[in-house]
C-alpha cells in the first residue's frame, strides 16, 4: 500500500494518533535538507524569541514591531527584556495592511508564518534595509514548510524561531536559528541539557498512553476528552486574560525534551508533510459550506500546514463546532489576542478557527 492509499483510508479522527512507521523507514535529516548548520535549543518558542532578541542587542527601551494578530504570549518574551512591543495591522490574508514605509520605527520586526503558510518577506526586507531592523521569522507553526521558491521557512529571516513540539510529538522543544551572523552582537546561550522534571515526564507518558488508546475506543469518549481539554484551556486562558499583556505566561526555563536532536535527525518529515497536506485537502472538502471560509485560498506546493484554518461567523459557530466534534476533531480559536489589541481589533481577528493536525 502506498502512503497516499494509506492516508486515504485513514479515519479523520486518527489525525491525533498517526505516527509514521519506524521499522525500515529511510529518511534524510530535516536539518540537513534545510541547510541548517546549528540550532540553539529551548523548552518553548518564547524562550527562543527572547534569547534571539538579546543576541541582536534588543534591550530596555527598544521597540520590537510585531503583528497585532498575534498570541499574547509573544509579548512576554519582549517585555521581559524591558523592550516595548509596537504593532502593525494585518489583512484577512494575514499579511501587513500598510506598506513598510508607514511602519513605526523599531530595532527588530517579527514576521509570522501563520499556520505553516509562508509570509511574504519582501516588505520586511525593505523595512530592514531602510531602518536597520533585524527580521525575526516566527516559524512556530511552519516546521517542514517551504515557500514558492523552495526555501524552508525559518531560514529566510535574520533569525528563525521554531516550535518543534507543535509539529512532532514532544512535551516541549523549540529552536533558534541564526541566518545572519553579521547582525549578532552576543552569542546565544544554549539551554541546559538535563532531564525533564517528574511532572513533564508524567505528562509525556500520559499523552503517549492516550494516543495508544484512542484507536480502540469509540468517538464519544474522544469527543469527551477533547471537550475536557478545551474547557481546561479556556479556563486557563480566562485567568490569563485578567493579567496585563506583559505578565502573559513566560514559563520558567526548563530542560528541553530528551531526544529532540535524534528526533529531528530521524523523524520521517517528508512523510509527515504528505500526511498533513492530505488531511488539509480532506478537511477542505469536508468543511465546504457557506459559513466556512478558509484563511488561505490555496495550499501551496511546499506547505506543511499546521492546521486547517478558516473564518467562521459567531452565528454559525455552534453548528460547525458540533460537526467537527462529530468527526472526533478538536476546534480551537487562535490566537489568544493581547488585551490591548482585543479591545478595538477588526472582527475577523476574533473569528479565526483551526483544526490542528496533532493532539
Amino acid at each position: 500500500m502506498t502512503s497516499s492509499e494509506f492516508f486515504e483510508k485513514m479515519p479523520l479522527r486518527s489525525v491525533y494518533l498517526y505516527r509514521p512507521p519506524k521499522a525500515g523507514a529511510v529518511t534524510r535529516s530535516f536539518l540537513r535538507a534545510a541547510g541548517i548548520e546549528q540550532v540553539f535549543y529551548y523548552a518553548y518558542a518564547r524562550h527562543a524569541i527572547r534569547v534571539g532578541l538579546v543576541s541582536v542587542g534588543v534591550g530596555t527601551g527598544d521597540q520590537v514591531l510585531v503583528p497585532s494578530f498575534i498570541c499574547r504570549d509573544v509579548l512576554a518574551a519582549i517585555s521581559s527584556l524591558g523592550a516595548k512591543p509596537v504593532f502593525y495591522a494585518v489583512t484577512e490574508a494575514l499579511s501587513p495592511s500598510l506598506p513598510p514605509d508607514r511602519w513605526p520605527q523599531a530595532k527588530s520586526v517579527l514576521a509570522v508564518n501563520y499556520f505553516g503558510f509562508p509570509q511574504d518577506l519582501a516588505p520586511f526586507r525593505e523595512y530592514a534595509q531602510r531602518t536597520g531592523a533585524v527580521v525575526v521569522e516566527d516559524n512556530a507553526h511552519g516546521l517542514f514548510s517551504r515557500d514558492e521558491q523552495g526555501s524552508f521557512l525559518g531560514t529566510r529571516g535574520d533569525l528563525g524561531v521554531f516550535s518543534f513540539r507543535k509539529t512532532i510529538p514532544l512535551i516541549n522543544g523549540a529552536g533558534l536559528v541564526i541566518n545572519a551572523r553579521q547582525k549578532i552582537v552576543s552569542t546565544p546561550q544554549q539551554m541546559s541539557w538535563v532531564g525533564m522534571s517528574r511532572g513533564e515526564r508524567a505528562r509525556q507518558e500520559a499523552k503517549s498512553c492516550l494516543a495508544r488508546l484512542i484507536p480502540w475506543i469509540s468517538d464519544r469518549p474522544i469527543s469527551w476528552s477533547i471537550k475536557a481539554i478545551g474547557l481546561l484551556r479556556s479556563a486557563r486562558s480566562a485567568r490569563s486574560v485578567r493579567q496585563p499583556d506583559w505578565e502573559a505566561e513566560m514559563p520558567t526555563p526548563s530542560a528541553t525534551s530528551e531526544g529532540i536532536v535524534a528526533c529531528l535527525k530521524n523523524f520521517p518529515w517528508e512523510l509527515e508533510v504528505e500526511r498533513r497536506r492530505h488531511l488539509y485537502m480532506r478537511l477542505s472538502d469536508e468543511m465546504r459550506q457557506p459559513d466556512v471560509r478558509p484563511v488561505f485560498s490555496t495550499l501551496l506546493a511546499g506547505v506543511a500546514p499546521y492546521a486547517f484554518c478558516f473564518y467562521l461567523s459567531p452565528a454559525s459557530h455552534d453548528v460547525v463546532a458540533k460537526k467537527i466534534q462529530g468527526l472526533g476533531l478538536r476546534l480551537i480559536n487562535w490566537p489568544d489576542l493581547p488585551v490591548s489589541v482585543r479591545q478595538d481589533c477588526p472582527d475577523f481577528y476574533r473569528n479565526v478557527w483551526a483544526i490542528p493536525f496533532m493532539w
